[in-house]
């Protein structure tokens, strides 16, 4: 069954591959191996369910933030998986690029207030992100500076 639920997973099947290491569990629920394959398995649920939110089609755009929960799932399973943690970090750069515009604009525009919201928005998924940050002291100190 262990066999069998590699082949299954190898073929991107983990529902069928689930199947196997549950009757293989069912006689042995303390295997190691077993649940180790399940871990895995869970984890590469999540990575393609991370991987089908970043599908854009027609009438369809990319899922950035369901994809980004799907990951975090992932790592929650898979702390240090490089691939999931690249995946991460470029799910969240495209969140957060939006905003840092968006930001860029507002102040362009002297609407410090709302700019600073949006940095702010940027930060929530990647608290120390340098352009976000760099933004958001920029325009408190232009703030303070103009009196506003």
């Amino acid at each position: 069954h262990l066999d069998k639920a590699r082949q299954l997973i190898d073929g991107r099947r983990y529902e069928a591959a689930m199947e196997e290491c549950d009757i293989v569990l069912h006689l042995d629920p303390k295997n190691e191996e077993v649940l180790s394959l399940q871990r895995d398995i869970q984890a590469n649920v999540h990575f393609k369910n991370a991987m089908d939110h970043l599908q854009s089609g027609w009438l369809k755009s990319p899922d950035y933030v369901a994809a980004l929960k799907e990951c975090d799932q992932a790592l929650q399973i898979m702390p240090n998986h490089p691939r999931l943690l690249e995946l991460r970090t470029q799910i969240v750069q495209k969140i957060i690029e939006p905003h840092i515009k968006k930001a860029q604009q507002l102040l362009s525009l002297q609407r410090y207030d709302e700019a600073i919201k949006e940095c702010e928005l940027a930060l929530k998924y990647d608290s120390q992100d340098r352009e976000a940050l760099n933004l958001q002291n920029n325009i408190l100190k232009l703030k303070a500076v103009l009196g506003h």
